[in-house]
Order: structure tokens, then sequence, then C-alpha cells
């Protein structure tokens, strides 16, 4: 014990024999001495702190990672996904299996770029893996353990598409009502053609159809036509247990923004009807689009895709088989590079293309609003028939004659905008306008004739 700067200074512990007490006074002096001085106890503090960096970075980057995955939160603040979850640990188990026992601190710059070279003929997988390993690498700068993260590689974020964007926009809107219906009509087994309709023409992502049960439809009728609305509610999603076994489960879909409800163009009621009939399950819980495989609960995108177009041969003849389900539909309409999800990109091209507003195909898709749009914009429900009326007419399809626009279609297209009005209005045939001009309202008609003579 000493005294300096009028205050009193110990050594934090007792010393066995007087040689050592004056060696540590001794060891003080030469601090002094130096000017390198500190109050001892702000040096124990900092000798703990540093113990404590040491011990929490000698933590396994698997051990650290599983904890953050565990804890990990949503920018809702919710918890991840158990598809996310699921993927998160495949890369601990697969490509980051060489550093999952290692020690965080460990991990250098120069290895994680060795094992960007390693695996550079995955360029997705690896994508998603060095993103994983950054994130969990960022949680650790933070928490203090490191300096610095080590996954640090130029343009890493960067990823390469198979098929560049333009040339897939491109594809996407060469894409014609009568290509989805070949393209529909082609896929096999039959069970499969509906869906692909549905996703053509409604936007749904496939595993929100995969989670739709009969009582998600609501039926009626407006002028006679049937008006089918379709409530977005539930989705399936494909992840892996701990033990590595894939299990389908059903929850919410991708987003809150994505329960919503649709409708169906009219002229695709009939193929849902006869869908329903055929292969549905029975009762209001029954599954619409129902596995094809007894062993799987709920039917999956590989089901509806089928065979690759790389072609398999069959086991028991040696024959070479072609492609089958969508990915030979495709093949046979010229357009092999079709993606099952592009027909929701489809969606909402033809969604544009009948009158529907930039904002409202938004929220039609279950897309996230920006913050000041979403608090203030409102799908209005009355708008969206005369949308799907357009969209039929552009497949082609025309109301049977004992079904004419009537009062309930005026009630709709007189709260229309102009460029909706117009949009409609052109989709309707002599007769029907004969029927329905004189029920408009004067305004309705002031925004119609507005709209006329523009480009």
């Amino acid at each position: 014990m000493y005294e300096r700067q009028n205050q009193r200074h110990v050594p934090g512990h007792t010393f066995s024999t007087p040689e050592l007490a004056w060696a540590w006074l001794r060891s003080e002096q030469t601090l002094i001495d130096r000017g390198e001085w500190t109050p001892p106890a702000t040096r124990r503090q900092e000798q703990e702190a540093q113990a404590q960096r040491e011990a929490e970075t000698s933590t396994p980057f698997g051990a650290y990672a599983r904890d953050w995955i565990a804890n990990r939160t949503t920018p809702r603040g919710t918890p991840l996904a158990p598809r996310t979850v699921s993927e998160y640990h495949s890369y601990l188990e697969g490509p980051l299996a060489d550093f999952a026992g290692r020690q965080l601190a460990d991990v250098s710059r120069a290895d994680v770029k060795a094992w960007w070279q390693r695996f550079a003929d995955k360029p997705r997988y690896r994508h998603h893996a060095y993103a994983f390993a950054k994130s969990v690498y960022k949680a650790a700068v933070k928490d203090g353990l490191l300096d610095a993260n080590p996954w640090d590689i130029d343009n890493a974020a960067r990823v390469v598409l198979q098929t560049p964007k333009t040339v897939r926009a491109t594809m996407i809107n060469d894409l014609t009502p009568e290509d989805v219906q070949r393209v529909a009509d082609a896929t096999q087994p039959e069970q499969w053609q509906a869906l692909v309709l549905l996703l053509a023409w409604t936007g749904l992502r496939p595993g929100e159809a995969f989670g739709l049960q009969r009582r998600d439809i609501k039926t009626s009728y407006i002028d006679g036509i049937p008006c089918w609305r379709i409530h977005v509610a539930r989705a399936v999603s494909r992840s892996r247990t701990p033990d590595g076994i894939r299990v389908d489960t059903i929850g919410t879909p991708k987003t809150p923004e994505s329960i919503r409800h649709v409708w169906l163009p009219p002229h695709l009621v009939p193929a849902m009807e006869d869908h329903l009939d055929r292969f549905s399950q029975p009762r209001a819980e029954g599954l619409i689009f129902p596995s094809t495989n007894e062993a799987l609960p709920f039917a999956t995108t590989q089901q509806v895709a089928g065979t690759t177009g790389k072609q398999r041969r069959d086991r028991t003849g040696g024959k070479v088989r072609p492609p089958s389900g969508f990915n030979g539909a495709r093949e046979s309409i010229g357009m092999p590079g079709l993606r099952l999800y592009d027909l929701r990109h489809w969606a909402r091209r033809i969604l544009l293309s009948a009158g529907m507003g930039e904002l409202a195909v938004e929220q039609y898709m279950g897309h996230r609003l920006p913050a000041v749009q979403g608090a203030y914009a409102v799908l209005d429900p009355r708008q969206v028939w005369p949308v799907m009326l357009r969209c039929s007419d552009l497949a082609g399809w025309t109301p049977s004659a004992a079904a004419p626009a009537g009062r309930d279609t005026a009630v709709l297209l007189n709260e229309m905008t102009a460029e909706q009005l117009a949009a409609a209005v052109s989709a309707m045939s002599p007769d029907q306008l004969a029927v329905l001009v004189p029920t408009l309202s004067p305004e309705a008609l002031v925004r119609l004739l507005g709209t006329q003579g523009r480009p």
C-alpha cells in the first residue's frame, strides 16, 4: 500500500512474503519514474476486461453463429422464419464447416479469400453463405469481440445472374396470354395446369398457392359473371430439422403485407371449377393443390417443375426421358429459360396493362410499400373487379350474352379514376356499352371523355 496524489493505492491482493510486497512497490516506483503510471485499480480493471475479451473471442465460430441464429430477430422484431433458420444451419454444416470449429479471432481475411476461391464453382450458394458469415462477424465486431470483420472481399455482395436481368425482363414482356395458356395446357400431370394459370393471373407465390384451402375461396356474381375472391392467409415453406431431414411447414406468408385478397379473372373460373372437382381435397379445410406424393403433406415447387431440361434416363429401360411438368411445358413453347416464379412477374405486368395503378399493384401482389405510402395507400376492392374483367379481355374472353353489364358494374365504374375507367370501358362489348353508358354519372362521363385522345 502507498499514497500518491492524495489517494491510497493497494495491489488488490496480499503477498506471501515481504520481499514480494517490496518488489511490487519498486515496480510501481519504476512506472512513476517512466511516466507510465496509472492507478493500480484502473490497471486491474483493464486486465479483467482484456481477459474477458480473450475468453469470448476464444468461442468457436460455429457456437457463436448458432447463438446468433437463436437470438436473431427481423427488422419487425419477430424471430427468424423456420426456413431461414434451416438455411443458416445448412451453411454451417456445408460450405462454412471448415470455419465452424475455429475460434472467431483465428479467421483472417486471407482465410476468407482462399475459401472464396475454393467455392467458385457454386457462385450463388457461396454468395449466400458469405453474406451469412459476414453478418455473424459484424455482430461480433459490434459486441467488441473483434476489431475488424475479415469477411470483406471486394464485389462479394454482387451476384452474377445466370440470365441477365434485361434478357429475363424481355422474355417476360414477350410472354403473351396465349403463351400462358399454352404452357398451362402442356404442363403434365393435369393437376398442375390450373395452378400455372392461377400463378400467372393473380401473382400468388407458389408457397401461398400450396397453402390455399377450399374455405379461402368466396364466390359471388356481378352482373351474372362469376366473381371469385381468394383469401391469402397461409404459405407453405420447406426447411430442415436439426437432423437434416427436410420438412414442409405451413405458416403465415412471407410478410404481413402478403396477407391479402386477390380476385380471379372470370375466364379462369371454369378451369378452377374443374380442378376443384377433380383434384382438390374435400371439406372446407381441404387443400386446393394437394401433393402428388403421399409421403409429403403439401405440394412442392419440384413436383410442379418436374424433371429438368438435362433429361434423365429411365432406370429400367435406359431410355431417354424428356423433361416433364412445367419444365417440359416451357420447352414446348420455346421458352426453356422461363421459371415458375417468372409468372408472378408476368402477373404484375398484366395487372398494370389492365389499368391497375402502381401502388394498387404493389398492394395486390403483397409487397411492402415505403413507410409514408404504406401508411395512407388503401386498395379499394371495388376498383379491382373491372381490372379483372380487363384481364380476361386480354386473354380473349368475352362474357355470355346472358350476362350484360348492369347496375353493379356501373356503380363500380362511377368510383374509378379516369385511367381505370378508360381501361375498363375499352374491354366491354358494344352491347355492354349500350347498357352501361346511360347509367354512368356525369362526373364519370367527364373523366372518361377527358382520356380520349391521350397517347
